[in-house]
């Protein structure tokens, strides 16, 4: 992503709104699978569902926070807000994703045999 953020002038060979849409979707999707690689790296915390969350939002936000003020030092691209709202909305929804999935998970996990005595 640091690459691709470092490219002057960078376009898609698109114009107008089809060209926005698709630079913004490529943000929704590249941070959704940071945020979903970050997720699966974090195995210990999944007795810490809490902390893992806020691991995996605060990391990529970061992330996207500094890549936008890289972006404003490379001639011809721009950083700004909106890149960080696309970005958060990638994250989002990965996150709320992950966190159904290990809730029904665990939900779906038979009682240990501890439990019982």
């Amino acid at each position: 992503m640091f690459y691709l953020s470092g490219i002057p002038h960078a376009g898609l060979g698109l114009e107008g709104y089809e060209e926005q849409i698709l630079r913004k979707s490529i943000h929704v999707i590249m941070y959704g699978i940071l945020t979903f690689v970050l997720w699966f790296s974090l195995p210990k915390l999944d007795d810490r569902l809490f902390t893992k969350m806020l691991l995996c939002a605060s990391i990529p936000i970061l992330y996207a926070v500094s890549d936008e003020l890289h972006q404003s030092l490379v001639p011809g691209r721009c950083g700004n807000i909106r890149g960080i709202l696309f970005d958060l909305i990638g994250i989002i929804l990965v996150l709320l994703w992950l966190w159904r999935r290990q809730k029904h998970a665990s939900k779906a996990l038979p009682a240990s045999p501890h439990a019982q005595q």
